[in-house]
């Protein structure tokens, strides 16, 4: 049973990452509300950590949000399944 409870950790941690991967290329994709992307004012939106500085647009925007409340909860999961698990160890 803890063999299938760390290998389901494993699972989430695989899934998370993909879909951090997916959101960011996803607001990447998504451009700027400018007709035809060429945006050459300040900066707008949140910018991922290693990513370039370019504009970024609302659904970009949306994106990082629901992207930074999802890990507090994918962090909260994981960190439970951990402590879960060591207590039925113990």
């Amino acid at each position: 049973m803890l063999t299938m409870t760390g290998e389901a950790g494993g699972d989430l941690e695989k899934a998370a990452t993909s879909m951090m991967k997916d959101l960011m290329s996803a607001a990447s994709s998504a451009g700027t509300a400018v007709p035809g992307g060429q945006f050459n004012g300040p900066m707008v939106g949140p910018v991922a950590q290693g990513q370039s500085r370019v504009p970024t647009g609302p659904v970009a925007a949306a994106l990082a949000q629901y992207l930074s409340e999802r890990q507090k909860k994918l962090a909260f999961m994981a960190r439970r399944l951990g402590d879960s698990d060591s207590g039925a160890t113990q």
